[in-house]
């Protein structure tokens, strides 16, 4: 059986549900008849290695879709607006292993894996997406490339930043936390990766069409979110925004990123 880019996509989506359903699993407590022994920590932790091996999974099944479509596709990866949702899934996927943290909302993990399954979903509702590359310079592939690289890592920073920060407002009654707050690191790594991207169109427009800015249907969108993260930034640093200002702010960044990452394949 010839093994293609879809299936892999769709395993990928598969492993991203089955992640939700184990740590569904190892956060609910069963019912225990009287006279039981409730489930050990041992149960508990079993659940959460299932979980996190579905992720990686996911992880790998998004990348090597990603590098086939390449092979296949005889082009530089990352130069449909398809390819890039996946690998800002893939990001997303990536940013919430490393920055996973035990004392984050008890629902943020689930609420992460119901964004990522409904954006592996759009992706492929729109998959495959071809582009024609024929009469597109090497380079200016290239320039895409890394354009489109930096922006998928920013989507994943942004998409696991804002889900922390939901189940954060949905769950916690202290509106005013001041303790350090790591949804609010992941996001300004965002938004450096995102200024990366658009310094990196700006470079590559001006050396393959000699203009900064074509103002394509995505772009508008990358600069609004741009903005929108900088105002976000300027909030926590200048008027040292807290608790659920910031998580508001953060969660409506999400919704804003998942917005430009739809759009795109439209």
């Amino acid at each position: 059986m010839r093994v293609t880019e879809t299936s892999l996509f769709v395993a990928a989506a598969a492993s991203v549900v089955g992640s939700a359903l184990a740590y569904a699993r190892s956060v609910l407590r069963p019912y225990v008849p009287p006279g039981e022994q409730p489930p050990s920590a041992k149960t508990h932790s079993v659940w959460r290695i299932i979980e996190q091996n579905f992720s990686l999974v996911a992880f790998l099944c998004t990348i090597a879709g990603l590098v086939l479509a390449k092979v296949e596709g005889d082009r530089w990866p990352l130069t449909t607006p398809a390819e890039v949702v996946f690998a800002s899934a893939g990001s997303a996927l990536l940013w919430h292993t490393t920055r996973r943290q035990d004392r984050q909302p008890r629902w943020a993990p689930l609420l992460f894996y119901v964004l990522l399954t409904g954006l592996f979903l759009w992706a492929l509702t729109h998959w495959p997406a071809a582009k024609n590359t024929d009469g597109v310079e090497v380079w200016q592939q290239a320039w895409t490339f890394a354009s489109h690289l930096a922006l998928a890592v920013s989507c994943g920073a942004f998409i696991q930043a804002g889900s922390v920060a939901m189940a954060s407002v949905l769950t916690t009654r202290d509106r005013e936390r001041s303790s350090p707050q790591p949804e609010s690191n992941v996001a300004l790594w965002g938004l450096a990766a995102l200024t990366t991207s658009l310094l990196i169109t700006a470079l590559g427009g001006l050396y393959t069409q000699g203009i900064h800015w074509s103002w394509a249907s995505s772009e508008p969108w990358q600069l609004l979110l741009w903005l929108f993260y900088v105002a976000v930034w300027c909030g926590s640093i200048l008027l040292e925004w807290r608790g659920w200002r910031l998580w508001i702010w953060t969660a409506l960044g999400s919704i804003l990123t998942m917005l430009m990452l739809g759009t795109m394949v439209v």
